[in-house]
């Protein structure tokens, strides 16, 4: 089967629902589709992500920030509470083996919106085999500009190349689920 068609030139995502980049804002964690998981609705995968961080150390916490107003909402009172010891001290690094279990529940929040959003899916298959960078000030999720940028991981588009391929293998009936349901 051929290489799905798709720009050859880099896709470049922002976090901002207007300018240059809009047409791939609904592949971000901030694009307000609602998204399903263990039976609760979360307003946008962002909300999602940061009440995983939570979900079995503080509940009333995590559950705060799933019906936060904003993704950034969310993003803030998550990132009010993330004092040391908090969160397990690999979280964002990892352990070495694998990827950091920040990454991880990205990754699982993003499939979950992309398994509940055919357009959006579709949207992440119109890529192509296109590089995906996220311009952002954080160099952890996100690409900031050269020099400052050259080291960043773009944990963001890294995930997304990830999930395009492993959505791909299993619409071709190919591929391993990563153990995650719709609903």
């Amino acid at each position: 089967m051929a290489a799905p068609s798709g720009p050859r030139n880099p896709v470049y995502l922002t976090e901002e629902a207007s300018g240059p980049y809009d047409h791939w804002y609904p592949l971000t964690a901030v694009s307000p589709e609602v998204v399903w998981y263990r039976g609760k609705k979360y307003p946008s995968a962002e909300h999602l992500f940061q009440a995983m961080k939570f979900e079995n150390i503080d509940p009333a916490l995590s559950e705060a920030i799933r019906i936060a107003p904003t993704p950034s909402d969310a993003r803030e009172l998550a990132n009010a509470n993330e004092h040391p010891g908090v969160l397990q001290a690999d979280f964002y690094t990892g352990s070495g083996q694998g990827y950091p279990p920040a990454v991880l529940n990205m990754r699982q929040a993003m499939y979950l919106k992309f398994a509940q959003y055919e357009g959006i899916k579709w949207r992440l298959e119109q890529t192509g085999s296109a590089d995906i960078y996220l311009l952002s000030s954080d160099g952890y999720w996100g690409k900031r500009p050269a020099p400052i940028g050259n080291q960043d991981q773009n944990w963001f588009g890294r995930l997304l190349m990830e999930l395009r391929s492993t959505l791909k293998a299993q619409e071709d009936g190919k591929a391993w689920t990563i153990g995650v349901t719709r609903r």
